[in-house]
């Protein structure tokens, strides 16, 4: 369009800005605001300030979290410990119980025990008492077994035939005594040999059937030992003796030396089946004593 040369309005083909006149140095400012970042990188003493909140925030939770846990194990302990009372109180009135039933029980045991003994100790008065009274009435009887053998010997007109007093068994011309009691092998020699008699030396095989006869089952001492000639035996008379398999156990006699008692096994007795058997001499046994009719016997009893 053409400038009115009249004063008319000009139109001009020019581009302006409608923005204010700034200078150079305010436009670059502006630019450089609007292209710098969003969020900016801290400065150095700010780094510093972020790190020390963030360490501390961390302590504060590791601290809450100790509080917390030892709150809990606190309470747990707590119901531990009771728990843990709880028991203890009801073990010890248990055994408070224990106690007062064990002391009840011993006094109940202590009178029982002072019963029986006062009743023992008369038990043995008794017995003495017995006993004394039946004195007379063993040397009656011994005087009756004399007199029946002095009525024998008149009937017989024998002297020579003798009787066996109480207590003994007669066989042929000889007396027996089968003991009642144990003795160890030695002691059962010095008894019979204190009652007029020796312990049991046999003569013939039917003087061993009878007494066979008298022992089976039990085990009864007789006189034969090897004790001074080992492995030689030999009746206590003096008497040698041959083994005989037959008249022993199967194995014996075996000198057995692995019974803890010292020594081996020299002393003869009587087994359960009659045959013989080698044993140790402290043994406890029943045991026989043998002696003449024509000895001075008297009542054996043991």
């Amino acid at each position: 369009m053409k400038d009115d040369t009249n004063g008319a309005v000009s139109v001009t083909t020019e581009y302006h800005d409608d923005f204010p006149n700034t200078d150079a140095t305010d436009m670059q400012a502006f630019w450089r605001k609007e292209t710098e970042p969003r969020f900016k990188i801290p400065s150095p003493a700010g780094t510093s300030r972020w790190r020390m909140c963030v360490f501390f925030s961390l302590i504060a939770i590791v601290l809450m979290a100790l509080i917390i846990a030892v709150a809990m194990t606190n309470g747990q302990s707590s119901g531990r410990f009771s728990a843990l009372q709880e028991s203890l109180t009801s073990i010890n009135s248990t055994f408070h119980s224990f106690i007062s039933i064990v002391r009840v029980k011993d006094a109940k045991k202590h009178q029982e025990i002072s019963r029986l003994e006062f009743l023992l100790q008369n038990m043995q008065k008794d017995l003495e008492k017995v006993a004394d009274s039946a004195k007379p009435l063993l040397e009656l009887q011994s005087q009756l077994s004399e007199l029946k053998c002095s009525f024998r010997r008149a009937m017989q007109n024998d002297s020579s035939t003798g009787c066996c007093p109480l207590g003994w068994v007669a066989y042929e011309s000889y007396c027996y005594y089968f003991s009642k009691s144990g003795l160890s092998w030695h002691n059962a020699r010095t008894k019979c040999v204190s009652q007029g008699a020796a312990l049991l030396v046999l003569k013939s095989a039917n003087e061993k059937r009878f007494v066979i006869s008298k022992t089976m089952p039990l085990f009864y001492w007789l006189g034969l030992t090897d004790e001074q000639f080992n492995g030689r035996w030999e009746w206590i008379d003096g008497t040698p003796y041959t083994v005989i398999r037959s008249d022993w156990r199967p194995g014996q006699p075996d000198d057995w030396r692995l019974h803890g008692l010292g020594g081996g096994e020299d002393c003869a007795h009587f087994h359960s089946d009659g045959r013989y058997n080698d044993d140790h001499c402290s043994r406890t046994y029943r045991y026989i004593c043998k002696a003449p009719v024509s000895a001075a016997l008297k009542p054996f009893f043991d």
